[in-house]
């Protein structure tokens, strides 16, 4: 019994680590979408005060790379995101699993002792 409590202690300490992991990734992705408006916002503002800039295909291009690399980024935070949500829900399946284990074995060690005992002081069982 105290194995399967400190098998879940060490899942939980787990489990709470992956939480943490997946609140970095959703700043991640919030910090990310920032960097992006900034980065796309200096090639905006050069377009604005230059018409030759805006007309031309660098201007399309600087945008392109930033949102290509936006993209790249955001796929990656998004796999992140995925493994983690993974072991955490493989975690929480075994705390469920080590938690019917231990309803068991108490169920078990409850039964037991009934068995092993009597409350009248006539003695124990024949096992």
């Amino acid at each position: 019994l105290l194995l399967y409590k400190a098998e879940e202690a060490d899942l939980t300490l787990e489990l709470t680590n992956i939480m943490a992991d997946r609140t970095r990734a959703t700043k991640k992705t919030s910090s990310l979408a920032h960097a992006t408006q900034s980065a796309r916002a200096v090639y905006t503002d050069k377009a604005s005060s230059n018409s030759t800039y805006a007309q031309s295909t660098q201007y399309a291009a600087d945008l392109k790379t930033v949102e290509d690399d936006y993209e790249v980024k955001l796929a990656e935070i998004n796999s992140w995101e995925a493994e983690l949500e993974q072991k955490q829900n493989n975690i929480e399946t075994q705390i469920k699993e080590l938690n019917i284990y231990e309803e068991n074995c108490t169920s078990q060690l409850k039964s037991d002792i009934k068995v092993d005992f009597t409350y009248g002081g006539s003695g124990g069982s024949s096992s």
